[in-house]
């Protein structure tokens, strides 16, 4: 879900300054010295946050702007370096835009608003080319290598590549890897640094965990959590989780998932949901799917039946499992024979 789908009326009366356009790009509003922004970031928008960038203007908070354009965040990269402002990540910074947005700061923070676990920075890192296809072509990826080198602890030994690509994988277009930081505090696995590479990231299978965290390697600058001021608290009050339904007691929850799917499911709640840090869910669908969520997600429970609402449209969808407690109540429908569309979607 995008952040402008998360912000409230109410917070957009209150704004002072809101900038929205039909098109791509990031917009913003301004309140008592904090500047946010969210959307999707376009050519231009440099100039754009320059003017919104007045001397009052102490603290820059990143609500998921997204973007994969290096040309796109070297004009946005400038204005808030001249600037020597506070940036602050809230929620997902886990695209190319918001994480050079982010180390643009003079000081960096996550944001306090939310547990540990939901905060993190994602740098993405090749010693390719960026594709001939888009605005970037002919841009080599060392020059954004050196960017995160340059404004942060990393050295050339973790910012390099660890796995070969494989022409396969460069015919998918996976070949992209990339380093997650979270918080020292943040409880995760494979840990709070971990590296990944090829498609579906970050599977655990696709990860190795590293040294360190976020302020190991200088991604912010302290381990002080940012309070955003309440008028930008409008996307914490839509996170909060559905309630948890009561136990059914269909099975205790290490016996083997009591509802007709797929041996995948089985093995995914075996060997990955019941190791998961809590909060977490696990839903089911009556094609046979299953969908996890660990303390990654804001909200586990309501994030796992979405997922499962989409991912299995024809069929029903039920909570089986949340934190330690089986609360599936059985299905609504007979079962249906599995569609060859309803795969069993493993976790984030």
């Amino acid at each position: 879900m995008k952040a402008s789908q998360l912000i409230s009326s109410a917070l957009l009366a209150s704004c002072l300054i809101c900038a929205q356009s039909a098109v791509a790009a990031l917009s913003f509003w301004k309140k008592d010295g904090v500047l946010t922004t969210y959307g999707e970031a376009a050519k231009g928008d440099g100039e754009k946050l320059t003017t919104y960038l007045t001397p009052e203007v102490k603290v820059l908070v990143l609500q998921y702007p997204s973007g994969s354009s290096w040309s796109v965040a070297q004009e946005l990269i400038k204005p808030i370096e001249k600037a020597k402002i506070k940036t602050v990540a809230f929620g997902r910074c886990d695209t190319l835009i918001c994480a050079a947005m982010f180390i643009a700061g003079e000081e960096r923070q996550f944001a306090a608003d939310n547990r540990p676990e939901t905060n993190w920075v994602r740098l993405p890192i090749s010693d390719l080319y960026f594709p001939d296809t888009g605005p970037d072509r002919g841009t080599s990826w060392s020059d954004v290598v050196w960017y995160w080198r340059d404004r942060t602890k990393l050295t050339r030994w973790n910012t390099q590549i660890r796995h070969g690509m494989s022409s396969a994988d460069k015919a998918n277009q996976y070949w992209l890897e990339n380093r997650y930081f979270f918080h020292p505090m943040t409880k995760t696995k494979p840990s709070s640094h971990f590296h990944c590479w090829g498609p579906d990231q970050p599977k655990p299978e696709n990860c190795e965990a590293m040294d360190g965290d976020a302020v190991t390697w200088g991604i912010v600058t302290t381990a002080e959590r940012y309070v955003l001021p309440e008028v930008l608290q409008g996307p914490k009050r839509n996170a909060v989780d559905i309630p948890t339904p009561p136990a059914s007691g269909v099975a205790t929850l290490t016996e083997p998932v009591k509802a007709r799917v797929s041996d995948k499911c089985q093995e995914i709640y075996r060997d990955k949901f019941l190791k998961y840090e809590m909060p977490r869910a696990f839903a089911v669908s009556s094609g046979g799917a299953c969908y996890a969520r660990d303390n990654r997600s804001l909200a586990p429970a309501k994030d796992a039946l979405s997922a499962c609402e989409k991912g299995s449209p024809k069929h029903d969808c039920q909570l089986y499992a949340v934190n330690e407690v089986v609360v599936f109540p059985g299905f609504k429908e007979k079962p249906e024979a599995k569609s060859s569309t309803d795969d069993s979607a493993p976790p984030p």
